[in-house]
């Protein structure tokens, strides 16, 4: 990449991801002024394939959800089974 200031080639310092990995930070500094400057690039995400993610995420969501209910049900159906069990042993 040229020096905006002489025009003349520059060379790469550091280069960071920002944005969540969306986009790329880059310092430079040019090979006959000395002079440094920045660049920054950010990548477009294609929109089908993060709706696509987010998609997946809630149907793993809605499965851990629905298993956790089950696992409600069970204990609660459980403790009313121990709950009658102490009804009778007390009748006794």
């Amino acid at each position: 990449m040229k020096c905006p200031k002489c025009k003349k080639p520059s060379e790469l310092q550091t280069k960071r991801t920002i944005a969540n990995g969306r986009g790329v930070k880059r310092e430079r500094c040019c090979k006959k002024c000395k002079q440094r400057f920045y660049t920054t690039e950010m990548f477009d995400t294609d929109i089908e394939t993060e709706n696509s993610k987010f998609e997946k995420m809630i149907e793993e969501l809605n499965n851990r959800l629905s298993s956790k209910e089950t696992e409600v049900k069970n204990i609660t159906g459980a403790l009313l089974n121990f709950k009658a069990l102490l009804g009778k042993v007390k009748s006794l």
